[in-house]
């Protein structure tokens, strides 16, 4: 019976947690809301709630929002939200679009290479997927140790153990043990 009751107990807590975190987001939303109320031309407004939308898979409000900050500001720089919003919708088609269009015009932004090696990665074009993150390491300057280790397997995958090898020995020159 006492550990019935640590199990309950620690089932409510764990329950409550997510509650706040729930609670904490929509927080966040309202105070967006209201900024967006007081300042509805700001595109950076409607960027962030967009964003917030995407986190709470509300997507058609995402949607909506990116297209308001579309027409407030440079539509170009939406286009990597857009790319974001379509990959968690599973869209791939749209992501790839959208994520090409925002490197055109922001070629220098490394999260954009991570994301669209993502949509390779997901539509089987695995050697694009590589040299995606090839650009994505050139231009990060804290990248994620994990994505060397993704990297290598898709070198792998792709028939090249031996640049597999290279990458995994660069990260470890770069970020160390």
């Amino acid at each position: 019976m006492k550990h019935f009751r640590s199990s309950v107990a620690g089932l409510l807590a764990c329950l409550a947690g997510l509650a706040a975190a729930h609670e904490g987001a929509h927080e966040r939303l309202d105070h967006a809301t209201h900024s967006i109320e007081t300042q509805p031309e700001s595109q950076q407004l409607y960027l962030r709630r967009g964003r917030l939308y995407v986190e709470m898979e509300r997507f058609d409000a995402a949607r909506a929002d990116f297209d308001t900050a579309a027409r407030l500001g440079p539509a170009d720089l939406v286009a990597f939200d857009y790319g974001v919003l379509c990959y968690q919708m599973a869209d791939m088609e749209c992501a790839l679009q959208a994520f090409n269009r925002y490197i055109k015009v922001y070629p220098g932004d490394a999260a954009a290479y991570e994301y669209r090696s993502r949509v390779y990665q997901h539509i089987e074009q695995n050697s694009l997927a590589l040299a995606d993150l090839r650009r994505y390491f050139a231009r990060s300057g804290n990248p994620a140790p994990g994505l060397y280790v993704s990297a290598s397997l898709l070198a792998q995958e792709v028939g090249q153990d031996r640049e597999g090898l290279s990458i995994l020995d660069e990260g470890l020159a770069r970020l160390g043990m």
